[in-house]
């Protein structure tokens, strides 16, 4: 008798993960329009946590390469290398552009 409960556990974790990554992917395209938005935000810092949460989504940011390719001109030379940096796992066939420059 063991077998069928083992069998119902296995389908209910199962089940349980696909209800997680559905979730996740639904909450990540609520998000991506405003973490696009905070790309274009005077403080830097916020740029920089913007990018850091669309390099983390991988694929799933390809709306954000425009707005993330409009960062390679940014003041913040961090900015500019953390877009490059998000670009690359989001598109690695994507142009980027990581050059110097000014601060911080």
């Amino acid at each position: 008798m063991s077998a069928p409960v083992s069998n119902r556990k296995r389908l209910l974790k199962r089940v349980i993960v696909a209800a997680l990554i559905t979730f996740t992917a639904l909450v990540w395209r609520e998000i991506l329009p405003a973490l696009i938005k905070l790309l274009g935000e005077r403080d830097y810092t916020l740029r920089l946590r913007a990018i850091d949460l669309l390099r983390q989504l991988g694929p799933e940011a390809a709306d954000a390469i425009p707005a993330l390719s409009g960062r390679s001109g940014d003041d913040a030379r961090v900015v500019r290398v953390w877009a490059g940096e998000a670009l690359k796992r989001i598109d690695p066939e994507a142009p980027t552009n990581t050059s110097s420059g000014t601060s911080p």
